[in-house]
């Protein structure tokens, strides 16, 4: 067993060797050749990525009702719970403290921020894994789970950026808005942040003052690890980061900070 291993190691480290010795040779050749391949791979990869002809159906996801003659509701079905409402309908401290905590370039980039990329690649390289995605590109990854998925892989992130790079080129920055806070999930099957400010607060979403859309938001880094039912003393502490990044781009004076940061949760948990 271990001469097998050691064969077929010995046969890579030849051809790794032979490699490098082309590349010595053939330098200018190689700096040709390997554009042309990643760009052979990438047109590739187009084809298998989700299209966003269907980014609207998610809009209406309407449950089925049960009632008699006089139209009483006796009982709702439906898969998810779920309440979309226009941006306007969310309170601002939703949006600002989305964009100051996921993606504080949103407004510049057109789905991929390349420079929040390449240092998240520096830093896996260095061990410290860090993820580099937009919120166009989480949007493309919740909408196409099952296309896209969610494995650490190059290919999953090639989709979810030719999705992004879709998106981008289709909606404005406002409806991108939109979709994400209608469509992101919040544990227990809800989804969109006016279905998970009723759960978690018992109020709509315009109703969220900045305390408590900044506990949703800090959820959105792991609806379990930090859910404030489950683990109210993580939730605090993200939401307190959230709280930061949010003084951090000057949404949120320093007095305010220190005041809300000793603040508890005030969930009205339904």
């Amino acid at each position: 067993m271990k001469q097998a291993i050691r064969q077929r190691w010995d046969s890579v480290r030849a051809r790794l060797h032979g490699a490098l010795a082309l590349v010595r040779r053939h330098p200018w050749r190689t700096a040709m050749v390997l554009p042309l391949a990643l760009a052979v791979y990438l047109l590739a990869m187009v084809p298998l990525s989700p299209s966003i002809s269907n980014l609207r159906k998610a809009k209406v996801d309407a449950p089925g009702v049960r009632m008699p003659a006089d139209d009483v509701v006796l009982a709702s079905y439906q898969r998810v719970h779920r309440k979309w409402v226009p941006l306007e309908q969310v309170a601002p401290a939703v949006v600002h403290g989305l964009i100051a905590t996921e993606d504080h370039r949103f407004w510049e980039h057109h789905g991929i921020d390349f420079y929040r990329t390449a240092a998240a690649m520096v830093h896996t390289l260095r061990g410290q894994r860090q993820g580099g995605s937009t919120l166009t590109q989480q949007l493309a990854r919740n909408l196409y789970p099952e296309e896209i998925g969610r494995a650490p892989t190059v290919e999953r992130k090639i989709k979810e950026a030719i999705t992004a790079l879709r998106i981008e080129s289709v909606y404005g920055k406002d409806e991108i808005l939109g979709i994400y806070l209608n469509t992101v999930p919040f544990l227990w099957n809800v989804y969109g942040i006016e279905m998970a400010a009723r759960t978690y607060f018992d109020r709509p979403g315009r109703e969220l003052v900045v305390l408590l859309a900044a506990t949703l938001v800090g959820m959105l880094k792991g609806t379990t690890y930090y859910n404030p039912v489950l683990n109210p003393q993580r939730a605090k502490q993200r939401r307190n980061i959230v709280l930061a990044q949010l003084k951090r781009v000057g949404k949120l004076q320093e007095e305010q900070f220190a005041q809300l940061k000793q603040e508890p949760l005030q969930l009205d948990f339904e």
